[in-house]
């Protein structure tokens, strides 16, 4: 289910991408930060659609030349411009979203499914 959930917001990413720009003022920095924002929920996204860290790898690394390729691709859509900023806060947020993620795994304990902390005795007894 949260694979399906992740490559429903990549589709939206790219289609809200790829529309052709209706003159919408958005300041420079509120732009920079939605893209921010965007791309850290895709990076939170392909975190948990995936178990293992080789996949979350990969998904992640999609997701930063995802983010690249479509500027590229906006400098041929009309009403829109490639911007390298656009692509920085792209990959800033994919970059944060590991960032957070890796630490909530590591140090929150999410993905711990099971009992965080049992200790055994040393006769080899849970206790």
């Amino acid at each position: 289910m949260l694979q399906l959930t992740f490559i429903s917001y990549v589709v939206f990413v790219i289609a809200a991408t790829l529309v052709p720009e209706a003159g919408m003022g958005v300041t420079v920095y509120k732009d920079k930060v939605a893209h921010l924002l965007a791309y850290f929920a895709m990076g939170v996204l392909a975190w948990v659609a995936v178990t293992t860290m080789r996949r979350r790898l990969y998904l992640l690394f999609f997701s930063v030349v995802l983010g690249v390729a479509l500027e590229f691709i906006q400098e041929y859509v009309p009403g829109r411009s490639m911007d390298a900023a656009d692509a920085a806060a792209n990959t800033a947020g994919v970059v944060l979203a590991y960032l957070v993620c890796r630490f909530c795994t590591l140090y929150v304990g999410w993905g711990t499914f099971g009992v965080k902390d049992r200790k055994e005795s040393p006769a080899g007894e849970t206790e």
